[in-house]
């Protein structure tokens, strides 16, 4: 059955990869590409293609070719195939689903992040109960209520500033809310992301049950993979009609309600970072910037690359489980076009890009580079909220 599987598979990668007509446009875009072909999509498409063509073993260099991408996807929109937008994302996903199902993948490292969701609930190693350390010490659980908050484990583990923020413009909107602390487990899109499906199911299942048990009308999160997850790869109506919303769109309704009041920050230029998950990935690109635009005295500043142009911070895809270093070498290249365009805090809606761009920022602000942040929304309007 599982060789079935795989046998389909390599069907519909070789007639997937046969759209690209090696034209190299995507070549520039990819934050990848660092000298060698098979860093871009052309590469990893025609790597792909011939292997399925002439039934290669799966190998560890084809592996490191598949495994060697954010996700991005901004090749998708450079692409200049003859016939339709060769889908990269979709087709890179699928080779490392492959790979998984053969028993080839993941990759040693990846490997160790999806035993930690089983054992942990978060890919991070993390132990389970440091999942409410970033909660504000005042914060009471409701067994039920109409909003549910899902952080992520980005932001549970890595991040002290976007929880308190996220909760603190609740109660100032009066919003009847709750988060799930140490029941919340992981999203499973890491496991999506690397091929293992199985997995990916598991969490699902996990995350439905307790979802459904709060009977919430809405659930909002502030991680821009969770929302894809959660929006785009769970089944459909898993969730028992349950509104999902990115924190974005939740925060940009509730100041258009008039329900959260907003003062002047202390600093004035702001420049916003389009994750690809929440961007390009999901078209939500106006409201975290009418937000902003909704604080007095803050001036939006844009990247001369933005929207579905917007560089990647170098931080999705599994890739920064990979090679660490290279990753932050495509973060700097984003963290100095924002320095060249005058900006004081760069803004993102993704713990993952706000980790990867703050790593940069902070080491450059150590070496005297330059002085700029590298902020959540959520930050942003906490403290401009007028208490």
């Amino acid at each position: 059955m599982k060789k079935r599987e795989i046998n389909k598979i390599k069907k519909d990668l070789l007639l997937a990869t046969q759209q690209c007509i090696g034209c190299e446009f995507c070549v520039p875009s990819c934050p990848l590409h660092f000298g060698w072909l098979t860093d871009s999509a052309t590469g990893k498409m025609q790597s792909l293609h011939y292997a399925m063509k002439w039934d290669m073993d799966i190998d560890e260099r084809l592996m490191k070719i598949i495994y060697s991408c954010t996700l991005c996807g901004a090749c998708e929109y450079k692409c200049k195939s003859l016939s339709q937008s060769v889908k990269v994302v979709d087709i890179i996903k699928k080779a490392r689903e492959m790979f998984v199902k053969a028993g080839k993948g993941p990759l040693p490292v990846h490997k160790k992040m999806i035993e930690a969701i089983e054992a942990l609930g978060n890919p991070l190693q993390e132990p389970s109960q440091k999942r409410k350390e970033a909660y504000p010490s005042a914060f009471e659980r409701k067994d039920r209520a109409e909003t549910l908050l899902f952080f992520g484990c980005l932001t549970s583990y890595q991040d002290f500033e976007i929880i308190p923020s996220t909760i603190r413009i609740l109660q100032e909107a009066k919003e009847d809310f709750t988060a799930l602390e140490l029941e919340e487990f992981c999203c499973g899109y890491v496991a999506h992301l690397v091929g293992a499906e199985d997995d990916f199911k598991r969490c699902q299942e996990k995350n439905i049950s307790s979802i459904s048990k709060v009977g919430a009308k809405r659930l909002v999160t502030t991680c821009a993979g969770c929302f894809l997850t959660f929006k785009n790869l769970y089944k459909e109506d898993s969730l028992n009609g349950i509104s999902v919303l990115h924190s974005v769109q939740y925060i940009e309704n509730l100041i258009k309600e008039g329900r959260v009041n907003l003062k002047p920050p202390s600093f004035k230029k702001v420049i916003y970072h389009d994750p690809c998950d929440l961007g390009r990935h999901l078209g939500i690109f106006e409201p975290p910037r009418e937000i902003l635009k909704k604080i007095p005295g803050v001036e939006l500043l844009e990247f001369e690359k933005n929207r579905y142009n917007a560089e990647c911070c170098g931080g999705g895809g599994g890739y920064k489980a990979i090679d660490s270093e290279k990753s932050l070498e495509v973060a700097e290249k984003r963290v100095l076009s924002a320095v060249n365009a005058g900006a004081e805090v760069i803004v993102s809606a993704c713990p993952s890009c706000k980790r990867n761009l703050q790593l940069v920022a902070k080491i450059g602000k150590k070496q005297k580079r330059w002085e700029i942040d590298v902020m959540d929304l959520t930050e942003i309007v906490s403290q401009a909220i007028n208490t």
